[in-house]
C-alpha cells in the first residue's frame, strides 16, 4: 500500500523539495499552497491543491476530502517578513500569524482525524522559534508559538503512536 503524506508549502523552496523527494521514495504526495500546481511536480502520484491554508474553511474541507490513513504531514508553509516591529505593516502581521501559526494548527487538527495510527506529524520550524532574531520580531513570535504547539501536540500523542517532531532549521 502506497504511503501517504501532506506537505504544505509545495510552490517552493523546501516544501518543493520534500515533496520531490517523497515523490521519488514512491509516496503518494497531497501538496497544499496558495499558487497554481508547479509544472515541476508533475507525478501521477502527486495532486496540487491550491488552498489557503489560513482559510480554516478550506482546510477542513480537504481533508474531510483526504484518504485515510495519511502517514505523514508536513507543516512547512510559511510568511516572512524582515523588518523591525515599527516598519512591520499590520498586514504582514496578519499574515505571519494567520499562515505560520493559525495555518498550521488547522492543517494538524483536521489531519489527526485521518492520520495512520504510526503516522507522523513534522513540523518546519525556524531558529526564530528558539533564538530572538532582530527585525524579526513578528516572525519570531510566530515560531516560538509553533514550538510550543508542537512540543504539546507531542505530548498530547505521547499514548498513541502518532510521533511529532519539530525541526528548527537556519536561514
Amino acid at each position: 500500500m502506497d504511503k501517504i503524506a501532506v506537505v504544505t508549502g509545495t510552490s517552493q523552496g523546501l516544501g518543493l523539495l520534500l515533496a520531490h523527494s517523497l515523490l521519488d521514495a514512491g509516496w503518494t504526495v497531497y501538496g497544499l499552497a496558495r499558487s497554481e500546481r508547479s509544472p515541476i511536480l508533475s507525478s501521477d502520484k502527486y495532486t496540487h491543491v491550491c488552498l489557503d491554508i489560513s482559510n480554516k474553511d478550506a482546510v477542513q474541507q480537504f481533508f474531510a476530502t483526504v484518504p485515510t490513513n495519511i502517514d505523514l504531514l508536513i507543516n512547512n508553509a510559511a510568511s516572512f517578513k524582515l523588518a523591525p516591529l515599527l516598519n512591520t505593516d499590520v498586514a504582514d502581521i496578519d499574515s505571519m500569524i494567520d499562515i505560520n501559526v493559525k495555518g498550521t494548527m488547522y492543517c494538524t487538527k483536521f489531519a489527526q482525524y485521518k492520520m495512520n495510527r504510526r503516522g507522523r506529524i513534522i513540523f518546519i520550524n525556524s531558529v526564530a522559534g528558539l533564538a530572538e532574531q532582530e527585525n524579526q520580531a513578528v516572525y519570531c513570535a510566530s515560531k516560538f508559538a509553533l514550538t510550543a504547539f508542537a512540543g504539546v501536540i507531542a505530548k498530547e500523542f505521547r499514548d498513541s503512536e502518532v510521533s511529532v517532531t519539530s525541526i528548527h532549521p537556519g536561514g
